[in-house]
């Protein structure tokens, strides 16, 4: 039971963190006078494929209507992360061993990838600029 206490509060804690942390890496990219770099780890622009760096499934609910909306992407992005936190517990604490790396490394080159070669489709649009990628 303590175990459980604790890894709760490890969960509880770890959410903060990433809400934290996903909200400041909205900004690195400016921050860092748009060094690639930091590019790779950061949004480097508005476009919804950029958003997607800070947490993958926050950005879900603007995929599927088509638009994107202020409220919708922050409001997803701290959704996903409850949700994605949730599911980490639940699975942990119920012993199950789950082999995700293949999908993780998936997901890291295609992020670094369609941060210099972005598609030119809606997804990769920065909604302000019009422009695609690392400008």
């Amino acid at each position: 039971m303590k175990y459980e206490k604790i890894f709760l509060l490890f969960e509880i804690l770890s959410t903060v963190f990433i809400l934290i942390l996903g909200t400041i890496l909205h900004f690195t990219f400016t921050f860092s006078n748009n060094n690639p770099i930091v590019g790779i780890f950061s949004a480097v622009n508005e476009s919804t494929w950029k958003h997607l760096k800070l947490l993958f499934f926050p950005m879900l609910i603007t995929i599927i209507i088509g638009t994107n909306y202020a409220f919708l992407d922050i409001s997803s992005f701290f959704i996903a992360t409850i949700l994605g936190q949730i599911y980490v517990y639940i699975k942990n604490k119920n012993n199950c061993p789950c082999n995700i790396s293949f999908l993780v490394i998936l997901l890291l080159f295609s992020f670094i990838f369609f941060t210099f070669f972005p598609p030119h489709i809606g997804l990769f649009k920065d909604p302000v600029t019009n422009l695609y990628g690392i400008n």
